[in-house]
């Protein structure tokens, strides 16, 4: 998988962690995702179903093994942080629902908050992702006549 992210200055930890998860997640490494889970994290998948509680979390996480995971964007502040994301699939991929993910890409905005603003201590307490599998923007417009 190549994995694309963004420069960073190095003073925010929080945009290490976020990314870290992210990438852990791509990698189907449920072990590094569920060690910056508070145990009682509420995950919510915008437009689907809401996950209370880690261990509900990584048995609903989908594996996604994708070609291509490019970070554009990540940011925080305090106790909250987020991220924008693509997901490349080529429909070859090596995660047990590989199926699912046609060839095309997948993009996500995760919006995340901490148990609190030490980032040695805070673990993720929640998460909203806002998720578009493979819709073009901005939408196709009819052709204008003259």
């Amino acid at each position: 998988m190549e994995i694309r992210l963004p420069a960073d200055c190095g003073n925010a930890p929080r945009i290490g962690i976020v990314n870290d998860v992210l990438v852990a997640w791509a990698r189907g490494d449920r072990d590094a995702v569920s060690a910056w889970l508070a145990e009682d994290v509420e995950w919510n998948v915008v437009g689907g179903a809401t996950y209370q509680g880690r261990r509900s979390v990584l048995q609903t996480l989908p594996e996604v093994r994708p070609d291509t995971l490019a970070i554009h964007t990540t940011i925080s502040h305090g106790r909250f942080a987020a991220c924008d994301a693509t997901l490349t699939f080529s429909g070859q991929g090596a995660g047990s629902h590989a199926g699912s993910y046609e060839a095309g890409s997948t993009s996500l905005s995760v919006m995340v908050r901490f148990t609190s603003a030490a980032a040695a201590t805070g673990r993720i307490a929640q998460v909203r992702a806002y998720v578009v599998k493979g819709a073009p923007w901005p939408p196709a417009a009819p052709p204008i006549r003259r």
